[in-house]
């Protein structure tokens, strides 16, 4: 049995969209979340040492980071999940022709991040990145 969560629109970038609606990768102290974003992505890292045991469970916000894209197409198709099987969060949709598939996850402590294009279409890739 497949064991996945799917949603069908981004996190809202906010308190309330990082607390119930981002997708959380990573082990018991270190991780992140992932908002899905198709204009800009927002993974917003946690960190178990920055304890704050009366906000949220002791997690801490270490830090927020926001990755651009420039393609401004209409977007269609949106699926964004967390496939427990596999330990990964996941951001699909579609930009005219072009197939965008996104995958996050949390291996050996470090977030990586992967782009790629389906079908050699051209998709649209991180134009700026910044770190709060």
């Amino acid at each position: 049995m497949e064991l996945k969560l799917r949603y069908s629109s981004p996190a809202p970038d906010s308190d309330e969209g990082w607390e119930n609606y981002s997708l959380p990768i990573g082990c018991s102290y270190f991780g992140a979340n992932v908002f899905g974003g198709t204009e800009y992505e927002r993974i917003q890292i946690t960190e178990n040492s920055l304890e704050n045991p009366d906000w949220l469970g002791g997690l801490s916000s270490f830090a927020d980071i926001f990755i651009r894209f420039s393609d401004e197409r209409v977007v269609r198709g949106y699926e964004r999940g967390l496939d427990l099987d596999h330990a990964l969060a996941y951001v699909d949709y579609s930009l005219d022709e072009a197939k965008v598939h996104r995958e996050y996850n949390n291996d050996n402590q470090m977030i990586r991040e992967a782009y790629f294009g389906i079908d050699g279409k051209t998709v649209n890739m991180p134009q700026g990145y910044a770190a709060i």
